[in-house]
């Protein structure tokens, strides 16, 4: 009878490390089955006239992922850290590689993606109005 308990309790301590570990292993495809992550990374005051709060942000794209008819909903200062992204603004197109940097005017549309090989990463901060 001692035997049939321990066998019991190896096979539940067994099945529930397979819980346990199928469950991280599911959380961690579906994060990189997203092809596009948006992170705040923080948040502070910049004590701008009409700025409520401004946002560290970190931005990444999968390669061949995009984000189409997106309408920017702060003015934002971005660079690019790693790989590049191509944006289309209306007609025009512009390819923004590691090291740039340019400004984001609020209410722009805008199509961005990322056409390369490689993973796409860029930083920026995001200045909030006042409500």
């Amino acid at each position: 009878m001692k035997r049939i308990w321990i066998v019991a309790g190896v096979f539940m301590l067994v099945s529930s490390m397979g819980v346990m570990l199928g469950d991280t292993s599911l959380a961690q495809e579906k994060a990189k089955k997203d092809p596009v992550r948006f992170t705040v990374v923080n948040t502070f005051e910049p004590g701008f006239p009409g700025i409520e709060k401004a946002q560290l942000i970190k931005f990444e794209m999968d390669p061949g992922a995009a984000v189409k008819e997106f309408k920017v909903g702060s003015t934002e200062i971005l660079w690019v850290t790693k790989g590049a992204f191509t944006y289309k603004y209306g007609d025009r197109v512009a390819e923004k590689k590691t090291g740039e940097s340019w400004l984001h005017q609020e209410g722009i549309v805008l199509y961005v993606s990322n056409k390369g090989k490689g993973g796409a990463i860029l930083r920026g901060i995001q200045f909030l109005k006042k409500k």
